[in-house]
C-alpha cells in the first residue's frame, strides 16, 4: 500500500467523522482500493489489527465480559 493511498483513505474516513461531506462512491472507491470494500473485509482488517496490538482490559471490562 502506497503511502498517498492510506493518505486518500484516512482523509475520507476523517472527514467522514468530524462531519465534512464527502461523496459516497469516493469513500468506496477508497474501501475498494485498500481491500475493504466488504464489511466482511472491513470487519477481517479489524481483527488483524485486533490480534498484532495486546489490548489491556481494565476490571470493569472483565466484569462486563463476564456478566
Amino acid at each position: 500500500m502506497s503511502s498517498s493511498g492510506r493518505w486518500d483513505l484516512s482523509v475520507s474516513i476523517h472527514a467522514t467523522v468530524n462531519g465534512d461531506r464527502t461523496s459516497s462512491r469516493r469513500t468506496y472507491l477508497n474501501l475498494n482500493k485498500h481491500g475493504m470494500g466488504s464489511r466482511y473485509e472491513r470487519l477481517l482488517k479489524l481483527e488483524e489489527r485486533a490480534h498484532a496490538k495486546a489490548i489491556e482490559l481494565t476490571r470493569e471490562q472483565v466484569a462486563m465480559a463476564g456478566a
